[in-house]
């Protein structure tokens, strides 16, 4: 049987600036990806998706705000930039095709 990672009664720890963005980033994406659907696959497809994009880069930015790893990092900033790109393409073709 594992053991309790706190003491009984201990009071967690006070979340992280890092854990309290990405956990609001994370509501915001929940919230962005309920969209009014069409009915249309083509629209909602691009739809979600953008949420999507919108929701990973805010998560990306986070780490780029606090992260430290190298690595991570690189990853970080590879994200923002496809995502920024292919969002800006999803809004195009919805302008297009409201």
């Amino acid at each position: 049987m594992s053991q309790p990672s706190q003491t009984a009664g201990a009071k967690p720890p006070a979340p992280t600036a890092s854990t309290t963005a990405y956990k609001d980033a994370a509501t915001q994406l929940q919230l962005d990806m309920g969209i009014r659907y069409s009915g249309q696959a083509d629209k909602d497809f691009a739809a979600l998706l953008t949420a999507y994009h919108k929701g990973a880069t805010a998560i990306a930015r986070i780490e780029l705000q606090h992260g430290t790893d190298p690595e991570l990092r690189r990853l970080a900033e590879q994200t923002v930039a496809a995502n920024e790109k292919e969002a800006e393409l999803l809004q195009a073709w919805l302008s297009k095709h409201r």
